[in-house]
């Protein structure tokens, strides 16, 4: 007699795991320092005459100053700003009241079996026979 045999498993575990904390309590800090300055603000005021010819005074007399309007300037030097970051600082808890997880797993498994083998005619006749007469 020979007999042989085959097995095959096939496993699909699904896993899930879940974990909660809370609540998340975080603080921030920093220091900083913010700095601006200007060059010298230059500012000037010159006065420019309005005149006016009137043509039946003498030659040197004909222009007469009526108005005078004062162009004004104003000159702003480059500005720095300057920003320094001195210092940051974050600090937290996580789970202060506890942190909770769950597992949960499910599994899909399929098995293949498979039996072979080879007996003799004679031989399971004689099984066969000797089962009846028990």
């Amino acid at each position: 007699m020979k007999f042989g045999t085959r097995v095959t498993l096939h496993a699909h575990p699904d896993l899930n795991l879940r974990i909660d904390a809370a609540p998340l309590a975080f603080e921030c800090c920093g220091g900083a320092s913010f700095s601006l300055s200007t060059g010298p603000v230059e500012v000037s005021l010159k006065e420019l005459p309005i005149s006016l010819t009137i043509p039946f005074l003498r030659h040197r007399r004909r222009r007469v100053v009526v108005a005078s309007v004062g162009p004004a300037r104003f000159q702003l030097n480059p500005i720095d700003v300057k920003l320094d970051a001195r210092d940051i600082s974050i600090g937290g808890v996580v789970g202060k009241e506890g942190i909770s997880s769950t597992l949960h797993g499910t599994g899909a498994c399929k098995a293949e079996i498979g039996v072979t083998g080879k007996v003799p005619v004679k031989a399971l006749a004689e099984a066969v026979d000797g089962s009846d007469n028990e």
